[in-house]
Formats: C-alpha cells, structure tokens, sequence
C-alpha cells in the first residue's frame, strides 16, 4: 500500500510556506498504477473485437460495476495479491464466460460470431452465436450447443424451464435412422428431417391383446395363451441387455370373430430398440409355465450371445448401434423356439417385431390408435399367425411414460 501527501487545506500559491493548516498524510491507500490492482479501462483487444465500450456483463469498461476491472493483461499481481485467475473463478460471470467461450473454440467457432453478451437463464448462463447458443448450467462446465429445428422445439417448450431442463450432450447423429437427438436432464428431443422435431424420456409398451379370424381344426372353442419377450438395450456397462417374458392369462371359448383384450406391460424405459418375441400357443395337455420358463430361457440365452458386441453407450445416438443387432437376433430367437422339446401344447405361430429407435420415438408421439371391435386399442399388430388351421394375430401399444 502506498500514501500520498493530501493537497493543503487553505487557500494560498503551491510554494507558500504560510499556511494555518500543514499539509498531512492522507490515510487513504494509493494504487500504484499499473498494478494488478489499479481501477483503469481495459482495451476492447482483452475481451475481443465485439466488446468495444463495454464488457460482457454490460458495464462500462473499469467502471466501480466492472468485475474485471482489477485485471491488467500482461502485468503480473503484486506480491501477495490474488492473480487474475483468482479472480476469474471468485466471479461466477467471469468463470462462466470462459466456459463458453472455451467449447466455442472447441467447436472451431462453428457457432459463428456471439450475437448477445452472457445471459443469466435460471441457475445457467448462456451466450447466443449466429448459428445457435452455448449453455452451461455451472460456471465451470460442461457447456453444450444447441441450434436448428431442435432449438426451437426447445425454445417453444420454455427453454432450461422445460421439463427438459439443461441439455447435457451437443446435437449428435443417429446412426442407422440418418437422424439426430440432443439429451437434456429429463429427456431428449430427436429430429428427423421428414418428422421435425419430437420430445419424449421413457416409452411405455404394452401387448392389448389378440384377435380370432379362425379357429383350430378340432372341435369346439379354442383354448389359447401367448408369451411375448422382450429384448432392449439398457446403456449400462453391467447388464447391457434387458430380457422380460410375459406369460398371459388363458384365453378360454375363442370362436371366429372374437377379440380377446388384455392389459399387460411389457417395457418402460428409453426409446433404445426393441426386439419382440410374440408366441401364441394352443392349450392341449401340457403346462403353460413350462413354455414360458422355456421360451424365456431360450430368448434370454440368444440375446446374451448376440448382444454382447452392443456394451454400454452413453447417449441415445451411441444406442443406435444396437439396431442391427436386434434385428440379428430373430434368428437364433427363432431357431431356439423351434427346438423346444414337445411340452405337450401346440405353438400355433411366433412372430418377431423389431422395432428402431425412430420407429419406437414415432409410434410413442402418436396420439392416435387404431380400434378393433371397439375393445382392442392398439399402435401395432403382428402379421397373421397360422397353424393348426387356425389365425390369429396379437396387438401392442405404444405411449410416452
């Protein structure tokens, strides 16, 4: 700290030694100029071309508001005083800039010039490019990118006040369904050009039930059941695959023309792919749990051997990769099912569905369902499933969780 002699209390010429009051040393301290201390302007070329008179949070460079006024590039601290990148982090303004600006050049400055200085947005902050805008939800990162058809989706549902939330990936590519997604805390948004934009976190899939258009050869009603498995990737290291089989409940006096409903979910979770096992099977003299112990003993050893290239994915677009195996697995699914030793019921038809990430996203946001007999409200249904003389075909829906 430096002192400096105050100016003379009275009136009189500089050099007059005559005055009532001596001249005293102020107390008030002195920054030495140039210091990493000194109050002075910063020069538009710190901050960069766009800042001119004013910094990034709108004040007047070196003003009393300025927080970066105690900053002068290239002069180091004084001894025992903080250094500019105490300061920087001990502003969470500062701090967040540099975050920003640190995945602007990450990304080569592909979000072209900044068109607004940083902005407060909730707990966050965020600087708006010409293509685009960067948000961070800390001061100290990560930041993300968002633009296009995906911003504006998000932008429409409020923004980081969304039950979105923050994102938590840049706009990634989706392999396989030429489409993209962006995470965020509670969901994602995917984007195709032929569909824009769709939101959504967990689908709900659910088997509705089946329809007769025939009956077996024998006499009487029939007497059916069906099991459906369930392959869908998780995303984690651990269990990279989940295997569900649902056994239903015995379908008793089936005739021609009748719609039998059910109520039975099968899969919730993330929109990752899915790969369905539908089995429907004619009551003769065996026991129905012991097809379905078989069939998901069966399914689940397949899936383990077939997916085990998948391993864990981070994000919606590294899901993709799981598409090509699903389909893969109809295969050795079927192949194991037709092995099965004689249980004593007869397998009227199984029937694979393999269903995209896209295709799953899309059948989810749909709002719309198909109605058969005014019973079976349905988004999906199995080709014909024949055999014993019979035909048949079984019904899924689809929904956002």
């Amino acid at each position: 700290m430096y002192y400096f002699l105050s100016p003379p209390l009275s009136p009189g010429q500089y050099d007059n030694h005559y005055y009532s009051y001596p001249r005293t040393f102020s107390v008030n301290p002195y920054f030495y100029p140039y210091s990493s201390y000194y109050p002075t302007p910063q020069t538009p070329t710190h901050w960069g071309p766009l800042e001119w008179e004013r910094n990034h949070f709108g004040y007047p460079i070196g003003s009393q508001q300025d927080p970066t006024r105690f900053i002068q590039p290239g002069i180091p601290p004084m001894p025992g005083g903080p250094s500019p990148s105490d300061i920087i982090g001990a502003v969470p303004e500062i701090a967040a800039k540099t975050t920003i600006e640190s995945k602007w050049n990450a990304l080569n400055k592909a979000p072209g010039i900044p068109i607004s200085n940083l902005e407060k947005v909730g707990p966050g902050y965020r600087i708006r490019y010409q293509n685009g805008t960067i948000y961070t939800k800390t001061t100290r990162g990560p930041a993300f990118w968002i633009y296009g058809e995906i911003e504006k989706r998000w932008g429409a549902l409020q923004g980081v006040q969304s039950w979105l939330g923050f994102p938590t990936t840049d706009i990634l590519p989706i392999k396989y369904d030429n489409g993209y997604v962006m995470s965020f805390e509670k969901g994602e948004i995917y984007f195709w050009p032929e569909t824009g934009p769709i939101e959504i976190d967990q689908v709900v899939l659910t088997y509705k039930g089946i329809h007769c258009f025939g009956t077996t050869s024998g006499p009487g009603s029939d007497e059916v059941y069906a099991t459906i498995s369930v392959v869908a990737p998780t995303g984690m290291a651990d269990d990279p695959i989940e295997v569900s089989t649902a056994l239903t409940r015995l379908y008793e006096d089936v005739d021609r023309g009748v719609s039998v409903p059910d109520n039975i979910e099968l899969y919730r979770g993330k929109p990752y792919g899915l790969n369905i096992t539908f089995i429907l099977i004619e009551r003769d003299e065996g026991d129905p749990n012991a097809y379905y112990q078989n069939i998901h003993a069966t399914v689940s050893a397949a899936a383990a051997a077939g997916t085990a290239a998948i391993g864990a994915f981070t994000t919606p677009a590294g899901a993709a990769v799981a598409g090509p195996v699903l389909q893969a697995l109809v295969t050795p699914v079927s192949k194991g099912i037709n092995s099965l030793l004689d249980l004593g019921d007869d397998i009227i038809g199984q029937q694979p569905i393999v269903l995209s990430i896209k295709e799953i996203v899309l059948l989810a946001a749909q709002t719309g369902e198909s109605v058969l007999n005014n019973q079976i409200r349905f988004k999906i249904e199995t080709p014909l499933l024949t055999g014993e003389g019979s035909s048949y075909k079984g019904y899924f829906s689809l929904s956002r969780a």
